[in-house]
């Protein structure tokens, strides 16, 4: 469980053997019958709709990562300047 998931960390955290990720807070009754049957109540715990700002955000610091750091490179893939990609990456992740 985390209070700042992104793709970038489910993605890491899956390839480090994590199950499943969710995102803080999970109801108190999801977490026992996660611990107890290994199932999630899909009524009980609604996955959120991310916001326009939160998906560009994941975006811009995927094809980051996927360009090895490299900001010319990510800047070129996402059709946008150097210091337009330094001011995206600045900026702190928005609420879903």
């Amino acid at each position: 469980m985390s209070g700042h998931t992104s793709i970038e960390t489910t993605v890491a955290a899956m390839r480090a053997g994590a199950d499943d990720v969710r995102q803080k807070p999970v109801p108190p009754l999801a977490l026992l019958r996660w611990v107890n049957h290994g199932t999630w109540d899909p009524a009980g715990d609604p996955v959120p709709t991310a916001t326009v700002e939160r998906v560009q955000w994941e975006h811009v610091r995927r094809v980051v990562a996927d360009c090895g750091g490299n900001h010319s490179r990510a800047a070129q893939l996402l059709g946008i300047g150097r210091a337009t990609l330094r001011r995206q990456l600045r900026k702190r992740a928005p609420r879903r």
